[in-house]
């Protein structure tokens, strides 16, 4: 079931970028099989590996005491190499991360 499917609006990102959920959990599976690359920042080296990953469908993610509102995607667990980058999470040095995957993109109507 893609979003649409279930009632909810599309859900693009900060980058205006769509990815049905169908599509979204072909991919992590592939991810998940083939690189679980984790990275600081969106880029530079690996800093770590997504140990875990699974779909942030609504039933997970209520028992995890979370709310979905219009968005899906995947819920994931990474396991950081050092203290060092772990503890830039921890003190806002770093606000973000990133997977080391790639996407193939095409225009859709």
């Amino acid at each position: 079931r893609t979003l649409q499917g279930i009632g909810h609006q599309p859900y693009f990102d900060t980058d205006n970028q769509h990815f049905p959920e169908d599509l979204t959990i072909k991919a992590w599976i592939g991810f998940m099989k083939e690189t679980r690359v984790h990275k600081a920042m969106h880029s530079g080296e690996q800093v770590g590996e997504v140990v875990f990953a699974f779909p942030a469908k609504e039933d997970i993610v209520k028992s995890l005491g979370m709310q979905l509102g219009d968005q899906s995607g995947i819920i994931v667990g990474v396991q950081v190499a050092s203290d060092e980058v772990l503890n830039k999470f921890y003190d806002g040095s770093y606000k973000g991360f990133s997977v080391g995957g790639g996407a193939t993109f095409e225009d859709v109507e």
